[in-house]
């Protein structure tokens, strides 16, 4: 058995698990299969590799988060330049 750590888990951020097995794409754990990159979970052989991924996860959100704030920001510029009496 290998340590091996999952992210997406509600409870922890990064959890230990013991992987009984591995393939490219599957782990093994406690006898059932479990898919290494899964839309909930993923797996890593190494801790740095799982706060890697989070941490590239986070910044892609705040990156988008500031691209939307900078849209909705034009778009707001755009509606306050409506005349008030337009008709």
């Amino acid at each position: 058995m290998a340590t091996w750590y999952k992210t997406g888990g509600w409870r922890k951020l990064i959890e230990a698990v013991e992987v009984e097995r591995h393939t490219d794409d599957s782990v093994w754990i406690a006898g059932r299969r479990h898919a290494r990159n899964s839309s909930f979970d993923k797996y890593f052989p190494s801790w740095t590799e799982a706060r890697k991924h989070l941490v590239t996860g986070a910044e892609e959100m705040v990156k988008y988060a500031e691209q939307k704030l900078e849209s909705d920001k034009k778009k707001l510029a755009e509606i306050s330049a409506i005349p008030e009496s337009a008709t």
